[in-house]
């Protein structure tokens, strides 16, 4: 499919400043940078562990909620390519979803997160599941020697499957980079050699 990026428009009414698929693409990009920075920094503080929980939430819902932004983006036209690429049984954004969440293991499993979050409920697939797991090292307090935490991850296991969350949200956003490129609300990138990939 070839389309012209869209040139920048007003964001929703009850949306500050973001208006594009573009927008929460960055803004999913911001997330997963943040959570990895955490999680490498490993700071010390006082519950800095929550700090990789939050940013993991948000980058799951981000990236769920990216479904929706796209397809209230696209024009009726963008629409029924992408229903007749997906091979969707209707073009709606129900099935819209069902296709990305059966066609991308990535999206499905930040759906899986973003809804578990956001209700607080074991709906959905019972064999997966999140964890924020510690490591454990021997220090010593005077001649005391103390197991205690020293490091933390975030980890995501699906039909006994697990990785990494900032794996996952990597993948996800490469998913979603090329989808969007594909689908033109974001420039193809050029990749060359060894490269981290910006919005």
């Amino acid at each position: 499919m070839q389309y012209r990026i869209p040139i920048e428009i007003e964001p929703p009414r009850r949306v500050f400043g973001l208006a594009t698929p573009r927008h929460m693409l960055q803004k999913l990009y911001w997330e997963i940078h943040s959570l990895e920075r955490n999680i490498e920094s490993q700071v010390t503080e006082t519950h800095s562990q929550l700090d990789a929980a939050y940013f993991a939430f948000n980058a799951a819902v981000t990236a769920w909620h990216l479904s929706d932004w796209v397809w209230e983006s696209a024009s009726v036209e963008l629409k029924a390519e992408i229903a007749n690429e997906l091979k969707l049984k209707a073009s709606t954004v129900d099935e819209f979803q069902r296709s990305l969440s059966q066609n991308y293991e990535a999206i499905e499993n930040c759906r899986n997160i973003a809804n578990g979050s956001k209700h607080k409920t074991d709906r959905g697939n019972q064999s997966f599941r999140v964890s924020l797991e510690w490591t454990y090292g021997s220090t010593f307090h005077g001649t005391t020697k103390i197991d205690a935490p020293i490091s933390y991850d975030l980890l995501v296991v699906n039909n006994g499957h697990q990785v990494r969350a900032v794996e996952m949200f990597n993948e996800v956003f490469r998913v979603w980079r090329c989808l969007l490129s594909e689908w033109g609300f974001v420039e193809p990138e050029l990749v060359t050699g060894d490269y981290k990939p910006l919005v």
